[in-house]
């Protein structure tokens, strides 16, 4: 007698908990992988897919060309479809809380002057205007000896 498969969708909710305290996360409570819920899908691909990555595509189709999921509760094991959004990388990044989300939050450099954007070498990229010129005339006053 041949071994029966359970389902994708009925392994997938049997692992799912809602969490009250977390406003509504969808938490997936089998295997993790760096915090991400994930599950073996079934032939012919059979590999292991993000749990919420799973769930959009089970009820809105694959995700568009150029987006990814965000996670808007915070929580990388939920998977709760209200708490997903698809967006651009950039955003996604910079809605988080990494080295590069952080630093486009400061609004004052280090000595507490105000950034300007300095579009000319790299849109990217932020400055200070008064550091920046005491800067220049330190360099000046050194070469005047």
């Amino acid at each position: 007698m041949a071994p029966t498969v359970t389902p994708l969708r009925e392994r997938l909710f049997r692992r799912l908990e809602i969490q009250p305290g977390l406003n509504g996360c969808l938490i997936w409570t089998g295997a993790t992988t760096k915090g991400y819920g994930t599950i073996r899908t079934q032939a012919p691909e059979s590999k292991h897919r993000a749990t919420h990555l799973v769930m959009w595509e089970m009820f809105n189709g694959p995700v568009p060309e150029g987006l990814e999921l965000d996670h808007l509760c915070r929580h990388r094991a939920c998977a709760n479809l209200s708490h997903l959004q698809a967006i651009p990388h950039r955003e996604n990044v910079l809605r988080g809380e990494g080295v590069a989300a952080y630093n486009a939050r400061k609004k004052k450099c280090p000595e507490g002057h105000e950034y300007y954007d300095f579009p000319r070498d790299n849109p990217r990229e932020r400055r200070c205007r008064t550091c920046e010129n005491a800067g220049q005339l330190r360099r000046y006053h050194l070469g005047k000896d």
